[in-house]
């Protein structure tokens, strides 16, 4: 899967004040050693989508939402968009040899 950075140039809301609106009713997530299995559990779950298509994105800090990395899926959109620009270069996501994905 390939991605690529972004950022965003709009307030940044408090994503996490959205998703707590209704704590009682949370889940304990699943457990997958690494990374990698994390993805690729969570991929198969999206039904006719070929992973390539997928529009992914993984967060390092959801207080810091300004940058972040985006799957080749959301590149139109980007484009598209004055709030936004590309930062970096396209790349394929990057693991380290315990499957656990590198900083970004």
């Amino acid at each position: 899967m390939i991605f690529f950075g972004i950022k965003y140039y709009g307030i940044c809301y408090n994503i996490n004040c959205m998703v707590a609106s209704h704590p009682s009713a949370a889940a304990i997530p699943i457990h997958y050693n690494t990374d990698k299995k994390v993805l690729n559990a969570a991929l198969t779950t999206i039904g006719y989508i070929k992973p390539a298509d997928a529009k992914v994105i993984p967060i390092r800090n959801t207080l810091d939402l300004q940058e972040v990395l985006v799957s080749e899926a959301y590149l139109e959109e980007v484009e598209n968009r004055k709030d936004m620009h590309i930062v970096g270069i396209i790349k394929e996501m990057q693991f380290n040899e315990k499957g656990d994905l590198l900083p970004f």
